[in-house]
């Protein structure tokens, strides 16, 4: 246990668990890409971003997309997979402008 993780470290390696394994690949990767924008931030001139929000929607979007894929559409499912309130997954959806069910069929055509 850490003061930032109340659960046991053990359970970061075990499959399935909610908690990352900081060894995963895909971990390291957002790891180094915060870092490059981190780096990025200490530019002279550079533009400040919000890189909380930033996250948020470059893993949001592929995230929301990927549930409503596997679950064909179903957005009440898709929410359930994900784990959030249909009304939540919603409301991403229209912010982030995701196109579901019909609309992706209609697009690949």
């Amino acid at each position: 246990m850490t003061a930032n993780n109340p659960k046991p470290a053990n359970l970061l390696a075990e499959p399935g668990s909610a908690y990352l394994n900081p060894l995963d690949p895909w971990t390291v990767l957002i790891e180094q890409q915060i870092k490059k924008i981190a780096a990025n931030q200490n530019q002279p001139g550079a533009k400040r971003i919000d890189l909380y929000r930033l996250l948020m929607q470059e893993l949001e979007r592929p995230l929301i997309e990927h549930a409503l894929e596997k679950c064909r559409g179903n957005k009440i499912k898709a929410a359930e997979y994900l784990g959030i309130n249909r009304n939540t997954l919603h409301k991403k959806i229209k912010v982030l402008a995701i196109k579901s069910g019909k609309q992706r069929k209609e697009q690949n055509v």
